[in-house]
Parts: structure tokens; sequence; C-alpha cells
């Protein structure tokens, strides 16, 4: 039977104040892998073959991955205990490459905690890999992986210290000059361009540049998985508009047949020419399992989208109580799940592909489901958790 124990306060919190500053995992310029391994293929220090302005360092961690999906790793428990915001690389490949961060998890630690950003070949880019809405913090170890097979070099691996806002997620600032993943629905391309107008509303150096040909063309992203991690208050995008237009919020699973499954907001720019931040409200959402995300523009124009972000209605201070005081026990066996100590919770319980295999209110303190074997989403009082059933 395998054992999976919720979030306490302990774990909610980790040690803050442990770490004052950033904490390096690895610059090389000593000519150490510092315990740096992988998962199949060699890694080893060399010189900085693409030294530039962009990365100027002396030595870096070269990556010769065997195959697909392997990748560097290292073994260190709690490495993001504490007050940190993000996780910090930098990397140059030789192909176009999806780089894969992952939070080692364990049976007693929690599920893994995976993120991933596409990169071009031939530059160096520094990538961010955002976790300040985490609750977990006693992960161990991590893992970048590689989804081809060609020569990959890092360095100035980081986690970045500041306070957690556990109130909000940025799910994207494009201040990185990745278009990851975002495309359209409309034969045309979003770039990374410079902001058109930096100012007090908007002062980042990039944002996404949409120019449109129909009405109602599209800035979208497939996520594939879950993209909003509890309720919601609202989701806010920074729009600049050539044209005064309104703006579609559209959040889909098409996986899954429901009515709630799609939803449809509307907001207006009401002056072009300037940024404007539209505030979509979701506080009425009882469904927020969605895995796509599109803006849509009525007019035709051109159009620059940044600082996506999403904030939850319970606030930081509510999220960490609920999740302190569940308690909840998961327990695996025999196609089953079954969850202790949550005595009046709710539970919902999904596959990976975002099908609803069972749902509850007001359990007892002992509950158990069949649900067949696989990977499944537990979401107790809206705390999701992921776990395996065999």
């Amino acid at each position: 039977m395998k054992k999976f124990y919720a979030l306490s306060m302990g774990l909610l919190l980790g040690t803050a104040g442990a770490f004052a500053a950033d904490l390096s995992l690895g610059d090389f310029e000593d000519q150490s892998l510092s315990s740096w391994g992988n998962w199949g293929g060699a890694n080893t220090i060399v010189a900085n073959p693409y030294s530039n302005t962009e990365n100027s360092s002396s030595y870096v961690m070269k990556y010769v991955p065997a195959a697909e999906w392997n990748g560097i790793s290292l073994s260190k428990s709690g490495v993001v205990n504490g007050d940190f915001i993000s996780v910090n690389v930098d990397v140059y490949c030789e192909e176009d490459v999806t780089i894969q961060m992952i939070l080692n998890g364990s049976a007693s630690k929690g599920a893994d905690y995976v993120a991933s950003k596409s990169i071009p070949a031939g530059a160096w880019y520094h990538l961010c890999f955002d976790i300040n809405a985490l609750t977990l913090r006693d992960y161990g170890g991590l893992v970048f992986q590689n989804s081809v097979v060609s020569t990959i070099y890092f360095d100035n691996i980081r986690i970045v210290s500041g306070t957690p806002d556990l109130s909000k997620k940025m799910l994207m600032n494009f201040e990185e000059g990745l278009i990851d993943s975002w495309g359209s629905w409309q034969p045309t391309t979003p770039t990374i361009e410079a902001n058109p107008a930096i100012g007090a509303v908007n002062g980042s150096a990039k944002s996404v540049k949409l120019v449109t040909t129909d009405e109602w063309g599209s800035l979208k992203k497939w996520y594939g998985s879950i993209f909003i991690s509890a309720k919601p208050s609202k989701l806010s995008v920074k729009v600049y508009a050539s044209v005064a237009s309104k703006v579609k919020l559209q959040m889909d699973n098409p996986v899954v047949a429901l009515e709630t499954a799609t939803i449809e907001k509307f907001l207006s720019v009401a002056n072009a020419s300037e940024w404007t931040v539209l505030e979509y409200d979701l506080s009425e959402l009882s469904y927020w399992e969605y895995k796509q995300l599109a803006f849509q523009p009525e007019k035709n124009g051109t159009f620059y989208f940044d600082d996506i972000t999403v904030y939850y209605s319970s606030g930081s201070s509510e999220v960490i109580e609920i999740k302190s005081q569940m308690q909840a026990e998961i327990f695996t066996c025999d196609s089953s799940i079954s969850i202790l100590n949550s005595e009046g919770a709710s539970v919902e319980i999904y596959t990976m592909t975002g099908v609803k295999v069972a749902a509850d209110t007001n359990i007892g303190s002992e509950y158990s489901v069949a649900v067949g074997k696989g990977t499944h989403v537990v979401v107790v009082n809206g705390v999701a958790q992921k776990v395996l059933v065999k």
C-alpha cells in the first residue's frame, strides 16, 4: 500500500527566513559539477564555447543526453525549502529544445512539480521557473530534462529568494523573450517584441505582439494540464491596442464534456495606443480545471499582451489555513483511493485527461472509492494532489 501525506503547516511554510539571499546550485566557475549527476548521457565542465554578453561565464556545464527526456539531476532534500520564488537557469542548445524542470516528490512528500519552457537554438536564454505559489516545499531534488538529443549547456542555476505570495500566480510576462507555446487559431504568428509604451502601467521591457486580420482573432495557449490550482477570484492581463476593442477571455477544457468546461468573458480596451489592465471576474466559478487559455480581440489591429496573472479567491492567509488544517491522508490500493481525516470535506477525483471519475461532499472520516489503475488527481477542499493507483 502506498501512502500520500497531505501538507502540514511545517511543510507548507518551510523554514521561513532560512535563506536571506539567492541560493546558487551551480555557476561552475570552480570547474566542479558540485554533485550534479544525470538521468542518462554525460555531463562535464567545459570552457564556455558561446561566451557573449548574455553569458560571459568562463565555465559552464556541458550535457550530452543519450536519449530524449534524459536530464541533469541534483539530489538535495528540501531543495526549495524556504522563502524562494523561482528556479532560474541559463541554457544554450544547438537545436530547438523544450527544457522541463522537475522538483522531485515522493510518497511522503507529495507529487512531483513539473514546469517546462521551449527555447530556440543558438542563443543563451535565462529561464525563470516560477515557484512563488508552491505550497509544498520539501522536495527531494531538482532535474532539468531535454526534449531532443543534442548538446546542451547549463549555467547559473540558482533559487531566487523572495516572499512567496500564494494569493496569485503569474502565468506569463514574456521577459525571457520566449513565445513559450503561445500561438493563434488564425493564420498569424504572435511574436515577442519590445514594449511599445513603457510607463507606469507596464514597465516591462518585452511583451507579445498579435496582428489580427479577422474579427475575433486569438492569442492562445494549450497548457495540457490544469493551470489554475485553486478557486480563482480574477484573471488580469495588460493590453495595448492600436484600436479600441472588446477582448474576450476564453478558458476551456475540451477533454471534459461539461457545460462548465468552457467560459467566455468580455471586457473592453477603451483607449487605443496605451496600456490597459483588464481584470476578468472569476469569483463565481465552481469549476476551474481549464487546460487552454485564449484572448480574442473583436477588432482587426495590432495588439500587445503582457503580465497574465490569476488571483485566488482565498488570499494567501486563508489558503495556508485551509491546507494546514486539512491533514488528509490519501492511500491507494487495489484500484481504489482512500482518504482519511477529512470529515466534512468535498472530494473530486479526475483522470489525467480531465475526466471526473468521482465526486462527493461532506465525506466521513474514512472515505474510499474504486477508480481504476493509473495516475489520478485527487482534489480535497480545492487542494489538488496527484497519486498513482496500482
